[in-house]
């Protein structure tokens, strides 16, 4: 299993709650016959269509959704259904069989927020069918295979906030393109941002390190030093999160190799400050976050003056 995104469908579904009854969502009015056998389709497919409750102050009390969750039987084919569901706003066709001439039914999601096509067989040629979609905040084109001939395509999509673009044909110089042309994007697109659980291992990490750029550990206070173990292999992870966490000073040791860090948050934590050594040697630290700890001053004091430009926050 993959781990999760950053800002991808499975966390943005987090923000909203859980999927309500379709029948339950009175601002909506009923879904026609027609839109029930597409739902129906769909759901023999493996897919699952459904309505999830918005956060709060959103507008809207609903969003509609559909996962295939990664079935081989949803080809380009059962794209056609999704015209009988334009309110669709989040969709994940991730892991799927679809290609690129399935794609023009995308057309008609003029509601389209979240769209995921990672390990699909898109490549630049499908990215023509996405240009119209204005509304998309969030696009996921992991593991495809796009290139950097394909970028100019996704230009008119000035509304997205986040894109990912790891393991594919796309260049260092095509993430800054990207970075220039679309003004709220400011990240490397190139670059994986992974929620991890505690206790679970970061699938393909070998394979994946070196599109890796931050990994935040999940766990509600109890991911430990053990999780950490497995960072040594991502050398140019650039963020590491492990806020409200279990790990301690002995943990810290295995960020010594990690010379690539920009920005560790190990806020609410079990370190004390005899770990922070081991950050001594990162250059490029630009900022710590050791909020909520017990940090005596003296590591506090010996970290700014192996680090002098790093901003430390208490």
């Amino acid at each position: 299993m993959l781990n999760r995104l950053c800002c991808s469908w499975l966390s943005a579904l987090l923000c909203f709650g859980m999927p309500v009854p379709i029948a339950a969502c009175a601002d909506d009015s009923p879904f026609t016959v027609e839109q029930r056998e597409a739902i129906a389709v769909l759901t023999r497919l493996g897919a699952t269509v459904n309505y999830q409750r918005k956060k709060p102050g959103t507008v809207g009390q609903f969003t509609l959704y559909l996962h295939a969750n990664g079935s081989k039987k949803f080809s380009d084919k059962h794209l056609a259904y999704l015209n009988r569901l334009p309110k669709l706003e989040l969709v994940d066709l991730s892991g799927t069989s679809i290609s690129d001439a399935g794609l023009v039914h995308l057309k008609v999601l003029s509601h389209l927020s979240n769209l995921n096509l990672s390990f699909t067989r898109i490549t630049d040629d499908g990215l023509t069918h996405l240009s119209g979609l204005t509304s998309l905040w969030y696009l996921y084109l992991d593991g495809t295979e796009i290139t950097d001939a394909g970028i100019k395509h996704l230009l008119p999509l000035t509304n997205l906030n986040n894109m990912s673009l790891s393991e594919t044909g796309v260049s260092r110089k095509g993430s800054a393109r990207i970075a220039e042309m679309l003004p709220k994007i400011h990240h490397d697109v190139r670059k994986l941002l992974l929620y991890v659980d505690h206790g679970e291992k970061i699938a393909r990490i070998k394979e994946r390190a070196p599109w890796i750029g931050m990994v935040h550990f999940f766990g509600g206070g109890v991911v430990v030093d053990s999780d950490l173990v497995q960072l040594s292999q991502i050398p140019e992870l650039q963020r590491l999160i492990v806020s409200d966490s279990r790990v301690t000073d002995a943990g810290m040791n295995v960020l010594h190799s990690l010379k690539s860090l920009e920005y560790v948050d190990i806020s609410h934590s079990l370190v004390r400050g005899p770990g922070l050594r081991h950050l001594h040697g990162l250059k490029r630290l630009g900022e710590i976050d050791v909020s909520g700890t017990s940090i005596g001053a003296e590591y506090i004091d010996a970290l700014k003056w192996n680090l002098p430009h790093c901003e430390i926050r208490r």
